[in-house]
């Protein structure tokens, strides 16, 4: 009884989560997609299921980047990954991807593994960062903009400060 409670509370956890959360078998099949993976990537769950991660990967890769060469190079590490249950990344990574409708995004993944008695698995969570992406991108514009303006108007505002007496120095 307690142990269906348990995993009644991660099963509702996980499919409740704002994040795209997946989790593939020993041999690199997903095994979990939750509805936010369906959402973020625009890849229902019946369609992921059962499909190599690799696979997945390549379809949510931007066309620039795919060639056979770069699925065989996926295959091998998420095979040498599972088979060590060393991460293929150390850190949380921060590509583009492309969603089923053609879209966009910006994404950061973590991916651990799974220790289990048969081996590894691995888990999967990704977040789309795309609106955090573009305020950071506006900031800049608008950093780069004042910079623009303030350089242009320095004679302006020195000849304003030489005026008052308490001035604000402004040091570029």
């Amino acid at each position: 009884d307690a142990l269906r409670e348990s995993e009644e509370r991660l099963r509702t956890f996980f499919t409740q989560m704002n994040e795209g959360a997946a989790i593939t078998d020993s041999d690199g099949t997903i095994i979990e997609w939750n509805q936010a993976a369906e959402k973020l990537t625009g890849i229902p769950a019946t369609k992921a299921l059962g499909r190599p991660s690799w696979d997945i990967q390549m379809d949510l890769m931007v066309p620039e980047n795919r060639s056979e060469e770069r699925r065989a190079m996926l295959r091998e590490m998420t095979t040498r990954c599972l088979r060590t249950g060393i991460s293929c990344f150390s850190l949380p990574q921060e590509h583009e991807m492309v969603r089923g409708d053609g879209s966009r995004v910006v994404v950061r993944q973590n991916i651990c593994p799974i220790r289990t008695t048969g081996g590894f698995r691995f888990g999967s969570l990704t977040e789309d960062i795309t609106p955090h992406m573009l305020a950071q991108r506006a900031l800049r514009e608008s950093e780069e903009r004042f910079r623009d303006v303030l350089s242009q108007e320095k004679d302006y505002f020195a000849a304003i400060f030489d005026s008052v007496n308490d001035a604000i120095f402004i040091h570029d």
